[in-house]
């Protein structure tokens, strides 16, 4: 496309939102160990794709560049943890302690005002337990320019002035919208992809688990029209909100609950059962009888 240029070699170092400029260091690559040179970039859009570690979302919150802070944030979205961790030794843990390999993270909102929205990882790194990471950055830009697309053919009622838009509001809006649609998906993928690292460890012992596997498969291959799917199925192989998907499985997971109280609460099981425990009783009084007609001496 002829509009879009690419440069390589360019690192964030900072940026204003609000007076839309960013500063980058350049690096030959030619001399690749000389000073980086840094140069300031004014901007009408940006949108941060610079993954886990990204520089475009630490501009979001200053955390690591004021520590002293740490224990109003803790307070305000951890209420207690200052009670039981000593201030010091919060902000000392938290500029020491070294950052684990992986990344998952949830932040909201994705957007700031109608200047800035970050996207894939940048967004929401996810452990890669799902395999879902690349799928939703792609989905991300997909239903961004979907949004963006759909407000910038947004119509405008002003009589004096029909032929005009104002862009950027529209773009504000699309953003607000994005944030507020894709948020819930996004850590709902994440809380899949963390829980399914629980489920390969531990949960394929459980015969609840397997149970239950079992049955939704049976369900999905053999009943199809009852649109029954599996959880990973929905995920992997399909299109659905990730937030959806989780409603539908809890849905089935309830469903499948009831079931199996209902046939364990049906009258043959239960005659069954009575049946099994009236003559495991009788039997006992039997034993006791034999033992009361033959003690021990």
């Amino acid at each position: 496309m002829p509009n879009v240029k690419f440069y390589f070699n360019h690192k964030l170092t900072g940026a204003d939102f609000k007076r839309r400029k960013a500063w980058f260091e350049v690096r030959g690559q030619d001399a690749p160990t000389s000073r980086a040179e840094e140069i300031e970039v004014s901007f009408d859009f940006m949108m941060g794709a610079d993954g886990a570690h990204s520089a475009v979302r630490a501009e979001f919150a200053k955390l690591e560049a004021d520590s002293s802070k740490l224990s109003a944030f803790f307070d305000q979205h951890f209420p207690g943890v200052t009670s039981l961790i000593e201030p010091g030794e919060l902000i000392s843990s938290f500029e020491t302690n070294p950052h684990l390999p992986l990344i998952s993270i949830k932040c909201q909102p994705y957007h700031y005002s109608n200047s800035v929205v970050i996207l894939g990882d940048a967004a929401h790194a996810m452990v890669p337990f799902y395999g879902q990471g690349m799928n939703a950055g792609l989905e991300d830009v997909r239903i961004l320019f979907s949004i963006l697309d759909k407000h910038a053919a947004a119509e405008n009622n002003d009589p004096e002035n029909p032929g005009s838009v104002d862009l950027a509001f529209q773009r504000g809006l699309a953003l607000a919208e994005y944030s507020a649609l894709r948020v819930p998906d996004a850590h709902a993928i994440n809380d899949l992809a963390l829980q399914n690292y629980v489920e390969m460890r531990a949960s394929v012992l459980s015969p609840t688990y397997r149970l239950r596997k079992y049955l939704e498969e049976f369900l999905s291959v053999h009943l199809p029209s009852l649109g029954w799917q599996t959880k990973y199925s929905r995920v992997s192989f399909g299109n659905e909100r990730y937030s959806e998907v989780v409603a539908k499985s809890n849905h089935q997971g309830k469903v499948l609950l009831r079931g199996l109280i209902t046939v364990l609460c049906s009258p043959i099981v239960a005659g069954v059962l009575g049946l099994y425990w009236t003559r495991h009783r009788s039997l006992g009084w039997v034993s006791l009888l034999n033992t009361l007609r033959n003690p021990r001496r």
